[in-house]
């Protein structure tokens, strides 16, 4: 089983997340321990050139100066000290620890004595970074003692701190992608099942006795969730499907084929597609109507909406390419595609990069289809919205005359991978109305081959701005027949209509 986009992504915002923590984490960790540690070295080395300061001013006064080295041998064994001296009050040095000589780096500390305890950064050839710490004594009348303390040892601390984090943050970081590959496996596997039958239903021969796949059909049984629902969709679109063909077999003769096959593409556009309005008549947010009028050799059109959560709501409306059963198969995957990528938390875009990379893979048949796909929230009426090479929607402001919407680019979905789809934004406000269309709308045409066209779509529009979207819908279909004047219909017209209420 290859590996899913869906878990790839978590997979990569699994390592960009843990080396975001480890980073931020080694670092706040590094700057805390260094501060505690300089401060530490600091407070020992000033403790220890503050004690020989105190015992030794008897024994520099009487230049006893075997005495004050004996004092200073005794702390150069501390974990830290790095060196100890003690020069007069005239820079001479008394006593001190360095072997075999005093490096010049130390001699230019002793320049410029103060009177009160000084600490420095020091970097000293022979020895390294170093804390130097002076202390006077008696003010500095008889001299200062100085205290070195190692940096390096600071540093060594460190390392090993950031050795031990990083070493349990790259065992909790294995544990987090291992639970992560079986939780993601365990979600992804059936979908890329799913998936993959789903590509197979545009080009199956549903007229051989070949049984579905077993691994499909126990997926309702399996998956107690929307999958499961999803599922047993496909298994029931699949049977009708087979049904369908059959009775075509058995039924029908050659020289009707032809309409039968039609006949079958229009009730699997018609039974597929949402035709119960009000679709929720207990949320009072919204109010949506649609229609489709499938022309004589069906056409790909199709609608849907559903919600995403409780406040997202989702439609869309499309338009395949082609026309009879592959048209309708194609356009029975794509919606299904849909709503099995319209995920909590997802954009129109996001979505739509994953409808159209999974209907372009294999597709041999060379089919795409256009796309008006959007989110509405319900509690403060944004609208996300994506437009794949489809006709723009006309928008009603209430009060006001109708529209076009802004004309943003897309691109057909299907015909190729790994294609970007622009996001728009806009906010509507309650009473508010999106009417969206297919191209049977205003390329319906009359005896004289003349359009029916945008101008005169917009035009007719404004004529119903009072009315319902019901009314609007109806009214527009009559006004499409009448100028048409009984002139066969080419292609299906469809319509979709969305008022937002308010939370």
């Amino acid at each position: 089983m290859k590996m899913s986009k869906l878990f790839k992504k978590m997979l990569l915002i699994i390592i960009a997340l843990f080396a975001l923590i480890a980073v931020t984490t080694s670092s706040l960790s590094v700057w805390e321990l260094h501060n505690h540690l300089t401060r530490e070295y600091k407070s020992k080395g000033k403790a220890i050139s503050e004690s020989i300061a105190r015992s030794s001013v008897e024994m520099i006064l009487y230049r006893d100066a075997s005495t004050v080295q004996a004092i200073v041998d005794q702390f150069i064994e501390i974990s830290g000290v790095s060196y100890v001296f003690v020069v007069d009050a005239e820079g001479e040095f008394i006593s001190h620890t360095f072997v075999p000589q005093i490096p010049e780096d130390v001699l230019k500390i002793v320049k410029e004595e103060k009177e009160e305890t000084e600490i420095m950064h020091v970097d000293i050839s022979e020895i390294g970074k170093i804390i130097d710490i002076a202390s006077p004594i008696l003010a500095g009348v008889v001299g200062h003692v100085h205290v070195g303390m190692d940096k390096e040892i600071i540093n060594a601390h460190i390392r090993t701190a950031v050795i031990k984090q990083l070493s349990l943050m790259f065992a909790v970081f294995l544990l987090a992608v291992t639970i992560a590959y079986l939780f993601g496996n365990m979600i992804s596997r059936p979908l890329n099942r799913l998936t993959e039958h789903a590509k197979e239903l545009v080009t199956h021969d549903f007229s051989t006795p070949e049984d579905m796949r077993a691994d499909i059909k126990l997926l309702p049984e399996k998956s107690k969730n929307e999958l499961g629902e999803l599922a047993e969709s496909f298994l029931y679109m699949e049977d009708s499907l087979k049904k369908y063909i059959k009775e075509l077999t058995e039924t029908t003769a050659v020289k009707e084929k032809a309409e039968s096959e039609l006949t079958i593409a229009r009730q699997i556009q018609m039974e597929i597609l949402p035709k119960i309005f009000p679709p929720f008549p207990h949320r009072h947010e919204l109010n949506i109507f649609a229609t489709i009028e499938p022309a004589r050799e069906v056409g790909g059109d199709f609608y849907d909406f559903f919600f995403m959560d409780d406040d997202i709501f989702c439609f869309v409306i499309g338009d395949v390419s082609g026309k009879g059963v592959p048209a309708a198969l194609f356009m029975a995957v794509t919606k299904t595609l849909i709503k099995a990528a319209s995920t909590k938390g997802l954009t129109p875009d996001e979505i739509m990069n994953r409808v159209n990379d999974d209907l372009s893979q294999n597709n041999d048949s060379a089919m795409f289809v256009t796309i008006f796909f959007g989110t509405l929230d319900l509690k403060t009426g944004e609208m996300l919205y994506v437009n794949c090479g489809h006709n723009l929607p006309l928008f009603i402001r209430q009060g006001k005359k109708a529209k076009y919407m802004r004309r943003s680019q897309g691109v057909i979905v299907g015909a190729m991978e790994n294609v970007e789809f622009k996001l728009e934004k806009m906010f509507i406000k309650p009473g508010d109305t999106v009417f969206m269309y297919t191209d049977g709308v205003t390329e319906a045409m009359n005896e004289t081959n003349d359009f029916f066209s945008d101008e005169r779509l917009l035009e007719d529009m404004n004529t119903m701005l009072d009315e319902t979207i019901e009314e609007k819908v109806h009214g527009l279909m009559e006004k499409i027949k009448i100028f048409s004047n009984e002139a066969p219909q080419s292609d299906d017209i469809t319509m979709l209509a969305l008022q937002y209420k308010g939370p």
